[in-house]
């Protein structure tokens, strides 16, 4: 009611993960039980957003779902203008909800309904109310069967050395052996990656030595994991164009090249640039 901000709250990122306690026989068992409900937030455990109260807990401190995200909307709008508007209280029908789960028997789906932040001229003394709508601009989710997802790149050579000690931890250079290199192939690209280090029986450490350690080489670092599924094939020039959101979009530079991991087909078993 009363003036409308000239201000909206910009595209904003937010992360969010969810460990399973427990396995689910189905997506709806899972959207059902508590304790996905509490991480995405119920109405006693998410925090206010604005509390007059100094020291007490807002959105901010929260560490539900609901939380993250009303702690992530700008504080004011349209700071610099005569009426600024400060976010006052958030939901879907009423005040302090939080995010809808949307859920049915036998669908495989999960949906989240995003909360209206309500916007107040003055908190102390509310007279003009707005209240801002928002929309999932892009979703992205990953799945992790493993917690320990440590592994060895793959297209990758790797140059293992022994770096020996002694009571005083100081250390010798990396020493290496005649064969101490190891290459990961592209199509180890879905596996998890290791080496078992055997040392040869010749190569006898310094005589000051009391410990060792190993170290390890990669042939290349630095990497960015691109996610596209869009895309456009030009009849023309029968060049294909590739749609990036989101993330994504700040990973990329002219001139790079890349390596295509997984198709629609699934893990590649060769190089593919």
């Amino acid at each position: 009611s009363g003036n409308t901000p000239s201000e909206t709250t910009v595209s904003t990122d937010i992360i969010f993960s969810y460990v399973l306690p427990q396995s689910f026989n189905s997506v709806y068992e899972l959207a059902t039980s508590v304790d996905f409900q509490e991480k995405i937030g119920i109405a006693s455990n998410i925090k206010p957003v604005y509390s007059s109260h100094p020291g007490d807990e807002t959105s901010c401190q929260g560490s539900t779902l609901t939380d993250t995200i009303n702690c992530a909307i700008p504080n004011i709008l349209d700071s610099s203008q005569p009426t600024s508007w400060t976010k006052f209280e958030s939901g879907i029908s009423a005040a302090n909800q939080p995010l809808g789960i949307i859920t049915s028997p036998g669908s495989n789906t999960i949906g989240i309904e995003l909360i209206a932040m309500r916007r107040v001229d003055a908190t102390n003394n509310p007279t003009q109310n707005a209240y801002e709508y928002f929309s999932w601009n892009f979703a992205e989710v990953s799945f992790q069967k493993i917690s320990d997802t440590r592994s060895l790149h793959s297209n990758r050579d790797y140059e293992i050395g022994i770096i020996y000690m002694d009571n005083f931890n100081r250390s010798s250079t990396a020493l290496v052996s005649p064969n101490n290199s190891e290459h990961i192939p592209c199509g180890f690209s879905d596996q998890k990656n290791s080496i078992r280090v055997t040392i040869p029986t010749q190569q006898k450490p310094p005589y000051w030595a009391t410990k060792y350690k190993f170290a390890i080489k990669p042939s290349r670092e630095n990497y960015e994991t691109i996610y596209t599924s869009i895309y456009f094939i030009d009849p023309t020039t029968n060049e294909t164009y590739f749609l990036l959101e989101g993330e994504n979009q700040r990973k990329v530079e002219t001139g790079d090249r890349y390596i295509v991991k997984v198709d629609t087909q699934g893990p590649l078993l060769r190089c593919s640039y």
